[in-house]
């Protein structure tokens, strides 16, 4: 396999100066004839990180595995910046796909996934599994967060770190313990179209639970009505426990009837209707700590809660 070919030497001189979709172009044509070849695997570009309907997020590239009966699975989500990003950028390429990681858990109940961010033609390869609070370098490893000198450009030994993760399709318990997550950046920012929804659910810290509530219901809903303003008054004494509830995620957002309706998510995947005067702000109690966001009582007694009720990503009011 030469890695001087004029194909490759065109792509990567078009990466230097040019913006991202040459950073995207280059490491697809690496990905389909270097790195992911065969025909159980599927490089694909500008595919949502999850299956769930209204997903308007966008991840680069992802590194699918199809196998004899059809199962398909997610290996690797690549996401790219060009090559003259700032350090925000490459702050922002990072968080982006720690979103992508922790939606398709969230969305999949798998474990743990691969990662990798490209500034140009370097890369960083990460890991990240369920409960950390962020990526987990795998290559290089380094102390550098968004920084681009810890990356490093394409080569053999970029080629072989990926033919290991095409080997380990979940990363082992060996690439966490080698080395901490890296500490998740304090003000990271998304492109738009994008949301972190998942996040709070994959970490269950408060720095990240704090987040998911500050997006309040601007943008995605509307005042609460009299009614759920009267509930929340005389309802709740005690926070609810987060522990013995069950979290939702809003998905969509539509009217029905002249009153919006809230379309949620649960972990199972089931999807839960919840009209606008049956949200009642609350305080919740999560790991020890209060923090505000919205329950909903069910017919049958089961308490919902969320922290937003915002569509960051918003799929449009219908």
């Amino acid at each position: 396999m030469s890695l001087n070919t004029p194909q490759l030497r065109k792509l990567w001189a078009d990466a230097q100066s040019r913006p991202e979709w040459a950073t995207t172009k280059f490491w697809e044509y690496i990905f389909s004839h270097n790195a992911f070849g065969g025909h159980q695997w599927v490089v694909s570009s500008q595919q949502p990180p999850t299956y769930i309907e209204g997903d308007l997020r966008r991840v680069d590239l992802v590194v699918e595995k199809i196998d004899e009966n059809a199962n398909s699975a997610t290996l690797l989500f690549m996401e790219a910046k060009r090559a003259n990003a700032t350090l925000d950028q490459v702050q922002e390429v990072e968080y982006q796909a720690f979103t992508a990681c922790c939606a398709n858990l969230y969305a999949t109940n798998k474990t743990s996934i691969w990662a990798m961010t490209c500034v140009g033609t370097t890369a960083r390869l990460w890991a990240y599994k369920y409960g950390d609070d962020y990526l987990t370098e795998f290559f290089p490893l380094s102390d550098g967060l968004s920084d681009k000198g810890e990356y490093i450009d394409f080569s053999i030994e970029v080629l072989n770190q990926l033919e290991y993760i095409k080997q380990n399709f979940v990363p082992p318990k060996d690439v966490f313990t080698k080395k901490p997550p890296s500490p998740r950046p304090a003000r990271a920012t998304l492109p738009d179209g994008w949301h972190d929804n998942e996040v709070a659910y994959m970490t269950g810290t408060p720095e990240s639970l704090g987040n998911a509530a500050s997006g309040g219901i601007s943008s995605g809903g509307e005042a609460l009505s009299s009614q759920a303003r009267e509930q929340q008054l005389t309802s709740q004494a005690t926070p609810l426990v987060a522990e013995q509830s069950t979290p939702l995620i809003v998905t969509k957002i539509h009217w029905q009837d002249g009153q919006r309706q809230y379309r949620c998510s649960r972990p199972d995947h089931k999807n839960v209707i919840v009209a606008q005067n049956k949200w009642v702000s609350c305080d919740i109690l999560y790991s020890g700590q209060i923090y505000q966001g919205y329950m909903y009582t069910g017919k049958s007694g089961t308490q919902y809660y969320t922290w937003t009720l915002e569509v960051k990503g918003k799929e449009a009011e219908r």
